[in-house]
């Protein structure tokens, strides 16, 4: 008997902003769909309903490629879709399968981008095979999107189609979108303004770039070119109230100025002023801000920016840009909503060389660095051989990244270590030095380190990852310093190396990682100050156990020695440290004006000073609980920039505390389902109360009822996570 493999489909659209959009499948006909073998009719395609989603179709594929779209190269069913390029799918199968986007790269070559779930096949000029990286195939729903220029590592000037092979999936929808509003793309020149009325619009005219495609190019002569509204009252202002962050491409060789021209939420018009550097002060209505980057070399760079955070205050609307410059080509100005995450990684050794490494320090002679396979972390790493920190090793540079001032790197060190990052600043070259020590010397005399410790146990023999904000890292003791790019990384000592990469955030980090499922599982968490004894006094329920707990610290400044001494032993036996604010104030404090525009605010006051204090003493943490856990969403992007894993109190958290009311039964409903959908549960506590005392205290856990969580979860067979693996892996976000 022949197997049939079922696809359905509930809806493919095409967005050309956040506002429109063309819809290839919408679960209602099956007419668009082709296939592979023209011995087979469309018989395996129909249409039908599922009780989550409504209307899809069901594809009985037998193996073959269904095509939706142009299936060919000059077939007349192609998309042509020359606008959209981001692409996202919303399936659930049990199946292996491919799916496949059909495209036409910048020079008008074919492409393919084929996605897996997992494949580890060597690209070829046509073909890109790109691993989704998670389990896929658990019979539940899942969402994919993808940037598919950044997948290819090309420009797409158009998506034809797509076609599914090899799969028994359900698929509510496909679509390509393009994440904001275009205002400049190349392709006419009618929507610029000159600021004199005797100059026409010959000024600005539309050509064509070998490598950009469509360009405008600006002849100004200095003169003030606007796109879109260039006087407050005018009819062609943009009036975009939705999207707050400014993407242009560009280049030029000349001087130039970029003006956005924006409105408060009191409704107060302001000037958003870039420059390549400026040093002109600030007023009420004008910001000056320094892109503090090489962008008059006559190549191509892409900005951008968010104005919010550039203002420093909410923008109500964006109303449009202008430039004065004497030549400048440009190929789009947009505004998206969300703004896009840049990042470098420099090396995750899975290309199984050491290109780039370079042995900086070789006396005495012999030392190595090789490309290895590390079977705690389950992929590949760089190891370095030689006289322990006699020795260094050097990566880049000449890196001379302006845009990224996130450092985050993986190590397994069993021996001291010294990391060296070269840096640019206002005040001539910096290094910035970090050791394992839980703190570090600060500047040296007549030197240009600034030294800073990572943790005394960052060298015990285990994989540990870091984030440091480099700029932080260097304001710490030169308050008056700028960071204008980062030029390298080096290191002293023997050991292992992975995933060091700089990022425009801490949020923007992708760890490597070898688990391509999430295996159901539960993640202890327990909070403030005064159950730190308690904690501590509970150590052998979690070493018996093999339990990795988290425990957020508020109040880091009021610790006393015998606390830091409990928190330092707590994280030698193998638990993470937390952060969870400087003074345990909610979000929605009355100092903040229960307002969400207070969120810079909250930051400052809150999150950066407890990071410093924690970082101080050589902890270093990567998750923040929000005290009484309510939020905002402002809040939220805000603390993701330094703290990437938030707990917030949603539908995979739970209390456990003896105000909850939870009981065993309840706790063990909670963990037979999260086994059942394949997730993680994080469960808040507090104080945990020794076994024989009385439970006074509403917020605090019995250690009986701990003891009985964790065998129940045991007998589940499921997994115990730290927090911030947890957040990563699991549906919590």
């Amino acid at each position: 008997m022949k197997k049939l493999f079922f696809i359905q489909i509930l809806a493919i659209v095409l967005f050309t902003s956040m506002l429109f959009s063309t819809t290839y499948e919408d679960g209602t006909n099956n007419t668009g769909w082709h296939i592979e073998s023209t011995t087979e009719d469309n018989d395996l395609v129909t249409t039908t309903t599922d009780p989550d989603e409504g209307n899809i179709v069901s594809l009985e594929t037998n193996s073959m490629g269904l095509f939706l779209g142009g299936y060919t190269w000059d077939g007349s069913l192609r998309w042509d879709n020359s606008e959209e390029k981001l692409f996202s799918i919303r399936f659930k199968t049990t199946d292996k399968f491919e799916i496949v986007l059909l495209v036409v790269n910048g020079n008008g070559e074919n492409r393919y981008l084929r996605y897996w779930e997992s494949i580890d096949i060597e690209d070829t000029q046509d073909n890109r095979y790109i691993s989704l990286n998670q389990n896929t195939r658990d019979g539940n729903w899942h969402t994919i999107q993808r940037d598919l220029e950044a997948d290819l590592g090309e420009s797409i000037s158009k998506v034809h189609g797509m076609f599914i092979r090899r799969s028994n999936i359900d698929v509510a929808f496909t679509k390509l979108t393009d994440n904001g509003t275009t205002y400049e793309n190349g392709t006419n020149n009618t929507g610029w303004h000159i600021e004199s009325t005797t100059e026409d619009n010959n000024l600005v005219t539309t050509t064509t770039d070998p490598n950009e495609g469509n360009i405008v190019k600006l002849e100004a002569n200095s003169t003030e070119l606007f796109l879109g509204g260039y006087t407050w009252d005018g009819d062609l202002r943009w009036d975009n109230s939705e999207e707050k962050n400014l993407k242009i491409r560009f280049k030029t060789t000349d001087n130039f100025e970029i003006v956005l021209l924006v409105v408060n939420s009191d409704g107060e018009n302001r000037y958003l002023r870039y420059w390549e550097s400026v040093n002109t002060e600030n007023t009420q209505s004008n910001k000056y801000i320094s892109l503090n980057q090489n962008t008059r070399d006559g190549n191509w760079h892409t900005i951008q920016r968010d104005l919010e955070a550039d203002l420093g205050e909410s923008i109500s609307k964006v109303h449009g840009v202008l430039i004065r410059v004497s030549n400048m080509d440009i190929s789009s100005v947009k505004m998206i909503s969300p703004l896009e995450d840049f990042g470098t990684l420099y090396e995750d050794a899975e290309n199984e060389n050491t290109d780039g490494w370079s042995v900086a320090d070789n006396t005495p002679e012999g030392a190595t660095i090789t490309n290895v396979y590390d079977s705690d972390k389950k992929s590949r790493v760089i190891q370095f051989d030689g006289d322990g920190s006699k020795n260094m090793y050097q990566l880049g540079g000449a890196w001379n990244n302006h845009n990224d001032k996130i450092i985050k790197w993986s190590m397994k060190y069993d021996e001291d270590f010294y990391i060296y990052v070269q840096i640019k600043t206002t005040k001539g070259n910096r290094t910035l030095v970090y050791t394992p020590y839980d703190s570090g010397s600060g500047i040296r005399a007549g030197s240009q380190e600034i030294s800073h410790g990572v943790g005394a146990l960052s060298n015990d023999g285990k994989w540990h990852t870091f984030a440091r904000n480099l700029e932080a890292d260097l304001k710490r003791y030169e308050s008056d310093n700028e960071l204008l790019y980062t030029k390298g990384f080096l290191i002293r000592g023997d050991g292992r190396i992975d995933d060091i990469g700089l990022y425009t955030s801490v949020n923007s980090i992708k760890v490597k990682s070898a688990n391509h499922g999430v295996v159901p599982g539960v993640a202890f968490t327990f909070d403030d100050i005064g159950s730190i004894s308690s904690w501590y006094l509970a150590r052998n329920i979690f070493q018996d156990n093999d339990v990795t707990a988290t425990f957020f610290v508020d109040r880091w400044h009021k610790l006393s020695t015998e606390q830091l001494s409990n928190l330092q032993t707590l994280r030698s036996d193998g638990h993470q440290i937390a952060c969870h604010s400087y003074e345990h104030v909610s979000v929605f404090d009355s100092k903040y004006d229960n307002e969400e525009d207070k969120a810079e605010a909250y930051l400052q006051d809150q999150i950066l000073p407890a990071i410093a204090n924690m970082q101080q003493d050589g902890f270093n943490p990567l998750s923040f609980a929000y005290p009484y856990t309510k939020h905002t969403g402002k809040h939220h992007a805000k603390i993701k920039n330094h703290l990437p894993s938030v707990r917030a109190f949603l539908s995979n958290t739970m209390s456990i505390d003896k105000i909850s009311g939870n009981t065993l039964a309840d706790i063990t409903t909670k963990m037979e389902k999260v086994k059942a959908d394949k997730e993680i549960v994080t469960f808040i506590a507090h104080v945990i109360i020794p076994e024989g005392e009385p439970q006074t205290n509403d917020y605090s856990i019995k250690e009986e009822l701990l003891k009985d969580i964790i065998d129940e979860a045991k007998s589940l067979g499921l997994k115990f996570y730290g927090f911030d693996e947890a957040y990563n892996l699991s549906k919590i976000r």
